[in-house]
């Protein structure tokens, strides 16, 4: 059968979008061992022989997915070079960490699901690769807005932007992580406090003229 817009269902667009979804949405709540592809073109409503229009395999499929699972913090933060000189470090650093929460929030239950199956883990870390992403992006952002408030005379001379980045990225993962793994009230504290502690801690640590 073939549409009016001259091109076949199995080939529409729509439907790759459909498996793609449908396969990221069984892989968080059943992960990746006993998942099917004939599962996944039921559940999005095409036969089995139509997903293969689309990917390849299964394998194909899940590291499709995968790419998905691969947040780019440097974009979701935005251009950090225009947060510098403006409003204060620790101000600046609590925006960023509460963006990194909501970030990772989406991100930890899918790394949890991809963890537990050796072929998607390894599917994930090709992905980011071949992408040229991951974590590191992030605290190079954050580590470069940090080096540029250092030259402002905002942060002290002998601080750390990187580590500075990273600590503030593993005080945001983890706690996602702690949430994703024993629920909201193993961590009690909502997000804007939460980001705002983690902000004060590490602005302390590095701005000029303020003492620990």
């Amino acid at each position: 059968m073939i549409t009016a817009a001259g091109r076949s269902p199995s080939t529409h667009p729509d439907l790759r979008q459909a498996l793609l979804e449908t396969a990221e949405r069984l892989l968080r709540e059943r992960g990746a061992r006993a998942l099917t592809t004939r599962e996944i073109a039921r559940e999005a409503g095409c036969s089995e022989g139509a997903l293969y229009v689309h990917f390849r395999d299964k394998q194909a499929l899940l590291s499709a997915v995968c790419e998905l699972w691969i947040p780019d913090l440097a974009v979701t933060l935005g251009s950090m070079v225009e947060r510098v000189g403006s409003a204060t470090v620790r101000e600046n650093l609590e925006e960023i960490a509460g963006a990194a929460l909501r970030a990772y929030d989406g991100l930890v239950p899918s790394l949890q699901a991809i963890a537990g199956d050796a072929d998607l883990l390894r599917h994930h870390r090709a992905a980011m690769q071949a992408a040229g992403k991951g974590p590191q992006r992030g605290v190079h952002a954050i580590a470069a807005y940090l080096a540029a408030e250092q030259r402002l005379g905002r942060v002290r001379a002998g601080a750390d932007p990187e580590m500075a980045a990273n600590l503030l990225l593993a005080a945001c993962f983890t706690r996602c992580s702690v949430r994703a793994h024993f629920g909201a009230d193993a961590v009690p504290v909502d997000d804007a406090a939460y980001a705002a502690g983690v902000a004060s801690l590490v602005s302390r640590a590095i701005e000029a003229g303020v003492t620990t």
